[in-house]
């Protein structure tokens, strides 16, 4: 298939964006120390010490849009790169994916297990990270739980468990259910704080209307073709811009319609 031909094709009602979050089995480690008071200046364990290695034990999604939380673990399989094969998958479909604190956490923890599957890279994605947008408040904490809870949207369902996530690896039913609504949970508190956040902070790099393929103006952050066009102006450093609001999701957009500019910043 050619670039004309792709370009051709039917394009997508706007973007796909996935919301993922992962559980991991807690890794268990043998450290030796001459004193207690030594415990305090470890801070790197030698990998023979490791008596058994963290590793990826459930994953959650769904993708918005849709009602349907979807739920994938390793106890499902025989194959140990099962996850692997799921995330990838995930990764591959996804314009853009939606977490908490996944940039320093779900993406390096997939991109080991793609290694470790002999799986390449998927195709390219943005993050929306709301744990990075989190810090432009100044909350007491930045936990998921407690921005959901300030925000007054939908919060946690309960918190992680080692113990829990180890009985569910081992087997047990009990564990294993449990251990599922809290995955979907966070995947559900994660999406309402994702509805809050999308008309009170700027979100770098999104561009939703740019995903319907049509020549309508749309909203950056939602896609939404209503905009109502503002009595004031947009302005950069050098130039001032038209400024639409969308009537769904509140943000603001600026066209290519130039009130004034200069080519040179004044000298103060």
């Amino acid at each position: 298939m050619s670039l004309e031909d792709l370009a051709d094709q039917k394009p997508k009602p706007g973007p796909v964006i996935i919301c993922l979050d992962l559980e991991r089995l807690i890794g268990a480690v043998t450290i030796e120390a001459w004193h207690p008071r030594d415990f305090k200046y470890i801070n790197w364990v030698h990998p023979d010490k490791w008596d058994r290695l963290a590793s990826t034990l459930s994953v959650a999604w769904r993708v918005l849009g849709e009602r349907k939380t979807h739920f994938a673990a390793a106890w499902e399989s025989d194959d140990p790169h099962y996850l692997a094969h799921v995330t990838h998958d995930l990764y591959s479909r996804a314009d853009y994916i939606l977490g908490y604190n996944q940039k320093k956490a779900d993406n390096q923890w997939c991109l080991d297990d793609w290694g470790e599957a002999g799986l390449y890279r998927p195709r390219p994605w943005k993050d929306i990270d709301l744990y990075t947008l989190m810090g432009k408040f100044a909350f007491e904490s930045r936990s998921l739980d407690h921005s959901a809870q300030r925000l007054e949207v939908k919060r946690k369902n309960g918190h992680y468990s080692a113990d829990v996530a180890k009985a569910a690896m081992a087997g047990d039913p009990r564990a294993q259910a449990k251990l599922a609504r809290y995955n979907k949970g966070d995947i559900a508190a994660t999406i309402a704080l994702w509805e809050r956040l999308r008309g009170l902070v700027h979100v770098p790099g999104l561009n939703a209307g740019l995903h319907y393929g049509d020549d309508k103006l749309r909203c950056a952050y939602c896609g939404h073709d209503e905009l109502e066009l503002c009595k004031s102006w947009a302005s950069t450093g050098q130039t001032q811009y038209g400024m639409y609001e969308c009537r769904k999701c509140h943000n603001f957009t600026k066209n290519a319609s130039r009130k004034h500019s200069v080519s040179y910043r004044g000298v103060t």
